[in-house]
């Protein structure tokens, strides 16, 4: 999937499936998937089928578009 970089490309996948990746685990998960949900200058928050997670921007090294098979 595309990589996420800029709040513009955050903007336009309002809604879509996403991948974050962090630097360190939380709960000893580095890997979440989830819809994106929301955003802002420190946050990013996606919804996953358990429920809303919210990452700090500066916990995450990656976040792009998920892969759909």
């Amino acid at each position: 999937g595309r990589v996420l970089k800029k709040d513009k490309h955050l903007e336009k996948s309002l809604g879509e499936a996403v991948e974050i990746k962090l630097y360190r685990p939380q709960n000893k998960q580095k890997d979440f998937e989830g819809i994106l949900k929301a955003f802002d200058e420190t946050s990013v928050t996606i919804e996953t089928e358990e429920e809303e997670k919210k990452f700090a921007r500066t916990d995450i090294a990656i976040i792009r578009l998920a892969f759909d098979f």
